[in-house]
């Protein structure tokens, strides 16, 4: 390789162009007329015109070598082969890119940072962070060199929150996942709640220590314990413990089972609490063996049927007719003596005849 020093002046004549020289008169150069000659300015070629110049805009070295660039605000500034910049001295805001070997550095010559690490403006100079990187995996980490996952953020403080914030007291604020197009959301939903939303025909769960505790499953059906809940609600593997919140009873909660008091009590008519015990004592209707009814017993259907069956060839089917609780009538079907019977008792309820009675025999 050739090394030839090239001494450039300026001599105005004519308001030309002036051929220059080297000093081995071997090739001639041509100051542009466009560019002109700035002390102190790298020199630059003018393709157009096969001349050169050293404008304004160029960069400047000074008698230190100090390399200056101060106004380019467009393109870049690309530096191969070095690996220090402690001689540059830049305005770095007026660059759009400034890097060595590729890579974004600070003004002090060397990158913020560690490697991968994302490069900012920092007072006017290229910075970085050693908990703010991207790895090879294209792997973003906030609080962390070493991510793990797409986007992992790590803190060692008593709290770490990611904040989205919407300054809109109706707007709606979510994340939103998605798979195969079918979104997910998890958040507030303008001023109507907070939304656990799904698109996808998948149940929602919830669970603790790598066990799912809750299930709502697509046809809307909770699930408490089990997988497949058969009913609106079903649980599995435990009591259900209810008390009260003190609400009246109405129609708004017809239905509904609380505990209190000592006892159960249901909302069924939607005008006032009974309790279990109060229901099951009820002598107006029959509930288990041994109790007694007050009133009527109707039965109304096309056909209506009273079937009773004895458990035994030794047992009889009666209907008794009484009289302050003493036995007046019996009617008896199926004994071991007659199929079909009329026993009659006196006012005491002593057994006195049968006046009427069919045997199977007749």
């Amino acid at each position: 390789m050739i090394h030839c020093r090239v001494v450039l002046a300026v001599v105005a004549l004519w308001a030309a162009a002036v051929p220059l020289r080297a000093q081995n008169f071997a090739d001639v150069a041509t100051v542009s007329a466009t560019m002109g000659v700035v002390g102190g300015r790298v020199c630059l070629g003018e393709a157009s015109r096969q001349d050169i110049g050293c404008p304004t805009f160029a960069p400047s070295v000074n008698a230190a070598g100090l390399f200056t660039a101060s106004s380019i605000a467009t393109g870049g500034l690309t530096v191969t082969g070095a690996t220090s910049l402690s001689t540059i001295s830049a305005t770095i805001g007026d660059f759009t890119t400034l890097r060595v070997n590729g890579v974004p550095v600070s003004a002090g010559g060397t990158p913020g940072g560690v490697s991968g690490s994302v490069q900012f403006n920092s007072g006017g100079a290229f910075a970085g962070r050693s908990d703010l990187v991207v790895d090879s995996a294209g792997r973003l980490g906030i609080g962390t060199a070493t991510p793990g996952e797409r986007l992992e953020v790590s803190g060692s403080a008593n709290s770490t929150f990611i904040r989205l914030n919407n300054t809109s007291s109706i707007g709606t604020t979510q994340i939103e996942f998605m798979r195969n197009n079918s979104a997910t959301y998890v958040g507030p939903f303008t001023n109507l709640g907070f939304d656990l939303w799904t698109f996808e025909n998948l149940p929602i769960r919830i669970g603790s220590n790598n066990i799912m505790r809750i299930l709502v499953s697509p046809t809307g059906n909770v699930g408490i314990a089990t997988l497949n809940p058969a009913s609106r609600l079903t649980v599995a593997g435990g009591e259900v413990q209810t008390a009260t919140s003190g609400a009246a009873c109405s129609s708004l909660n017809t239905g509904a089972l609380r505990f209190t008091g000592g006892d159960f009590s249901v909302c069924r008519n939607g005008s006032a609490w009974e309790t279990l015990t109060s229901i099951a004592s009820d002598n107006t209707r029959v509930a288990k063996a041994g109790d007694t009814m007050t009133g009527d017993l109707g039965i109304s259907k096309s056909e209506p049927r009273l079937v009773m069956n004895k458990a035994a060839s030794t047992q009889w089917n009666i209907i008794a007719g009484q009289t302050n609780g003493a036995n007046r009538w019996f009617l008896e079907l199926g004994n071991n003596a007659e199929d079909f019977a009329v026993s009659r008792y006196n006012a005491s309820g002593v057994f006195q005849d049968i006046p009427f009675s069919i045997t199977d025999s007749a």
